[in-house]
This record gives C-alpha cells, structure tokens and sequence, in this order.
C-alpha cells in the first residue's frame, strides 16, 4: 500500500492511500475519507456518532474534493473556495 502525504508545514495534512484519505495534526486526528461505490463517505474524526460507538458520519459526497471540505469544515478549518 502507498501512502501519499501532503507536505503542510505546521498543520493538518491529509495522508492518501487510493480508497481512504486521513487529516491528522501532529496530536490529532481529525477525520477521514473512504471511497464507496461511485463517492466518498466522510466521518468527522473529532466526534463521536450519536450511538457513541463510531465517528460521527458527515455524509457521502460525489467527489473526493467535497468530501474533503467536509471533514476540514468540521475540523474547524478554512475551506478554500
């Protein structure tokens, strides 16, 4: 498996391996993407669902870049337009 990461000096990145995208800071991680089907199903990494056994869902999304500004959304991070 290849791991591709961002390089972000000083902040979150998202590390990439085909089906799943993680954000993680250097303490945190912040939440992720996984390739289902024809999208991408984006999980908030900071909070828990509300049966409290997963991380919260934020949605399946068309495209990796949407799915991507979800989870930098709940993160609390810009979101470049």
């Amino acid at each position: 498996m290849t791991i591709k990461q961002e390089p972000k000096a000083g902040g979150p990145r998202w590390s990439d391996s085909g089906n799943i995208c993680a954000l993680a800071d250097g303490e945190r991680h912040l939440g992720h993407i996984v390739r289902a089907d024809r999208g991408w199903l984006a999980f908030d990494g900071t909070h828990v669902n509300d049966a409290g056994g997963s991380f919260q869902t934020l949605g399946f999304f068309p495209t990796i870049e949407s799915a991507r500004k979800a989870v930098l959304r709940a993160a609390g991070l810009r979101v470049r337009a």
